[in-house]
């Protein structure tokens, strides 16, 4: 199995003062605010949520394949919680949409609004923060590439990387099928353009991205080395939803002398076409 680079990513969470109960009443019909720092714990995965007084929201995803920072915004309504979340500085969020209910005043449960999404029980960690800001440090030797397709196009793998990490958040900590994953990731990017190269999109094509079928379906704590195991890559498919074990594997740069991966954590990297 091709593998990539490794490299890390420094996450520093502002820390909270502790507290029994959620942050306030939220100013629309009285409804109780969510607001807080909220930490979600199963047998293969932990979360932090951050919902914030302004509005802003983080998430830290963590199981037993990844770890990964999502920031944006958030909103409630009647029992509806609506995440928009990218990967920090990654121009277009994910929208997703949970509905949560009350177990006790530190304790809610949060359901996917997604086909067959699983309950996660969250329990309150911290008062609600004026702002879910995090400070993120930089990827060591990581350059911004000149070419802008390049740049758009590793955003966009990068993107579908982090929704297959809340996809399996979702799924009981499973991986999507190399048949349908871009159907089942697509409630979590909502955002068509994100599963295709910027350069095949300007060409009035569709795809170039591919799962490495090899993974299909997999539960993630079966992969023993998940920042060095790739499960997007650049494909010769020009078709949406592709997948192969690595044998489509892009030789030849569409960009800028670089092929783009997504590994199994979250993470993506640009490299020299093989």
């Amino acid at each position: 199995m091709l593998v990539a680079a490794r490299y890390g990513v420094l996450l520093v969470i502002i820390a909270a003062a502790g507290c029994s109960k959620p942050g306030g009443d939220a100013a629309a019909g009285g409804t109780k605010s969510l607001a807080g720092d909220w930490a979600a714990t199963s047998t293969d995965a932990k979360s932090v949520l951050r919902l914030a007084e302004d509005g802003s929201a983080t998430m830290i995803v963590g199981n037993s394949f990844a770890t990964g920072v999502l920031e944006g915004r958030f909103s409630q309504s009647g029992d509806r919680l609506t995440l928009e979340l990218a990967s920090p500085g990654e121009p277009t969020p994910m929208k997703s949409t949970y509905r949560y209910r009350w177990i006790s005043p530190t304790k809610m449960a949060l359901k996917s609004d997604a086909p067959g999404g699983i309950e996660a029980v969250y329990t309150l960690a911290g008062k609600a923060a004026k702002t879910a800001k995090l400070t993120t440090g930089s990827v060591p030797g990581s350059v911004p590439p000149k070419d802008s397709m390049q740049t758009t196009c590793l955003s966009n793998i990068k993107q579908v990387a982090m929704a297959s990490v809340l996809y399996s958040q979702d799924y009981d900590e499973t991986l999507p099928t190399a048949t349908t994953w871009a159907t089942s990731l697509y409630p979590y990017a909502k955002n068509a353009t994100l599963f295709s190269c910027p350069t095949l999109i300007k060409a009035g094509k569709k795809g170039g991205f591919a799962m490495d079928s090899r993974l299909s379906g997999l539960r993630t704590a079966t992969i023993q080395n998940p920042r060095d195991t790739v499960l997007f890559f650049e494909s010769t498919t020009e078709a949406l939803g592709a997948s192969d074990p690595q044998t489509s594997l892009l030789r030849k740069s569409r960009h800028d002398g670089k092929v783009n991966f997504a590994l199994a954590d979250g993470h993506a990297q640009a490299l020299a076409a093989p």
